[in-house]
C-alpha cells in the first residue's frame, strides 16, 4: 500500500485533491492496523483515498507521459501562412476515455475543425488533424491557437473521472544550418564567424526575479557545419560572473546546448527520448566533453563569455545516414548572481511542461 504524499517543490498544478495536486498538509494517526491518513486542505478535510493509484496513472500518462500532445507547424523558410497540427490522443487506461476539445485561434488565424469529441478505446489511440490558417502570412513564431481538451474515463474507483487541460498549438518557423563559410577552430574565439543572428533576451527569460537586463544575461549564437563537425558558436553577455567548483554547471554561470539528432519523421512528430538527444553544459573559460565525442570551449570576454560547441557529424548520420537533413537545438543560458539565478531559453526547456513538439527546428541547408 503506498501514498502519495502533497505535491511541492518548485510548482504544482493546483488542479485540486482529485488530482493530488493542492495546498494541503497530511496529519497522520498511527493505530494498531497502521497509519490513519487525514489529507486537511484549505477548504476541507480529505480522506487518504483523494488520488487513487488508478486516477494517478490516468493523469500521469495525459499530462506527464504524452498521453495528449501535438506537432508544431514547422515553416522551413519564408512565413507562415497555413499548416496542419497533428494532435496525438492515447489512452493507457483498460477503459475507453472520451476525449472533447475546443479551438481558440489567435487573431487573424482561423482553425478548422473548431472543436472535437473522439472516443478512444481501451489502451489505444488516436489522431486529429487540425488546420491552420494566418489571413497574412506571418514571420513570427509562437501559439497560433489553443487546444483546450477534456479526457473522461469511467475508472473502476472514479467513475466519470475527468481531466482538462489547455494545450498551445505553434508555429515555429524553422532555421537553416549553412556550410561554415571559413575553416573553424572550436577555442571559444569567435572570430570565425560574422554573425551570430539568433538571439536569446526577455522573451526566454525564466526565474526572472534576479535579471536587471541585456546586459545582465543574454545570448546570441549562430551554427555552421563542415564536413567532419556540426558548429555552434555563443556569446553570452554576463555583467556579474559566478563560478561555483563543487557545483554542477547549471548551479552557476554556464551556457547549455541541447541537441536532438533523430531522423526528421521522428524529432518532428514527437519528443525526444533521452537516446535521441545530446546535452552538453559549460561555464565561462573553461572545457567539457561528452561521451559522443562532443566538446565545448569558452573563454572570458570583456562583457561576459564565448563558448563554441563542436558535435561529430557521426551523431547525425549514425541516426540519419550520409544525407542528414537537420536537427534540433536549444540554447539555455544559466545565470548565477548574488541576489539569485535566473535562466534564457531560446525555446522552452525540452524538460518542462511548456515544450513543444517540433521546437528549435533546423534544416541543412
Amino acid at each position: 500500500r503506498y501514498i502519495r504524499l502533497g505535491t511541492c517543490g518548485g510548482a504544482s498544478a493546483m488542479d485540486g485533491p482529485a488530482y493530488g495536486h493542492a495546498d494541503h498538509f497530511m496529519w497522520v494517526t498511527m493505530t494498531p492496523e497502521g497509519p490513519r491518513i487525514a489529507n486537511i486542505l484549505i477548504d476541507g478535510v480529505y480522506d487518504e483515498n483523494m488520488m487513487t493509484e488508478t486516477t494517478a496513472r490516468f493523469v500521469d500518462h495525459l499530462t506527464r507521459e504524452g498521453g495528449v500532445q501535438a506537432t508544431a507547424v514547422v515553416v522551413e523558410g519564408g512565413a507562415f501562412t497555413a499548416g496542419t497540427a497533428t494532435v496525438s490522443l492515447s489512452n493507457a487506461a483498460d477503459v475507453p476515455m472520451r476525449v472533447t476539445g475546443a479551438l481558440d485561434a489567435a487573431p487573424g488565424v482561423t482553425a478548422a475543425p473548431a472543436s472535437f469529441d473522439l472516443a478512444v478505446p481501451e489502451r489505444g489511440a488516436a489522431t486529429v488533424e487540425l488546420r491552420l490558417a494566418a489571413a497574412e502570412p506571418r514571420t513570427a513564431g509562437g501559439p497560433a491557437a489553443t487546444l483546450t481538451w477534456t479526457a473522461r474515463a469511467d475508472l473502476p474507483d472514479r467513475p466519470g473521472f475527468s481531466v482538462t487541460r489547455a494545450l498551445p498549438l505553434w508555429i515555429e518557423l524553422g532555421q537553416t544550418c549553412p556550410t561554415a563559410a571559413r575553416p573553424v577552430t572550436p577555442d571559444g574565439v569567435l572570430d570565425e564567424w560574422a554573425d551570430l543572428p539568433h538571439a536569446v533576451g526577455r522573451e526566454g527569460l525564466a526565474y526572472p526575479e534576479s535579471w536587471t537586463g541585456a546586459a545582465d544575461a543574454s545570448v546570441r549564437f549562430a551554427v555552421a557545419c563542415d564536413q567532419r563537425y556540426l558548429y555552434v558558436a555563443v556569446r553570452a553577455a554576463d555583467d556579474q560572473r559566478v563560478l561555483r567548483a563543487d557545483k554542477a554547471y547549471w548551479e552557476q554561470d554556464a551556457i547549455e546546448l541541447w541537441l536532438d539528432v533523430r531522423p526528421r519523421a521522428e524529432r518532428l512528430a514527437s519528443h525526444a527520448p533521452a537516446d535521441g538527444r545530446l546535452a552538453l553544459g559549460v561555464c565561462p573559460g573553461g572545457t567539457a566533453e561528452h561521451d559522443s565525442g562532443a566538446r565545448a570551449v569558452s573563454t572570458v570576454t570583456d562583457d561576459g563569455y564565448a563558448v563554441e560547441f563542436a558535435i561529430p557529424l557521426t551523431c547525425l548520420t549514425d541516426r540519419q545516414g550520409d544525407a542528414w537533413d537537420g536537427f534540433r537545438l536549444n540554447v539555455v543560458q544559466f545565470d548565477a548572481d548574488a541576489d539569485g539565478t535566473s535562466q534564457l531559453r531560446w525555446r522552452p526547456s525540452w524538460r518542462s511542461g511548456d515544450t513543444f513538439i517540433g521546437s528549435g527546428a533546423f534544416a541543412r541547408q
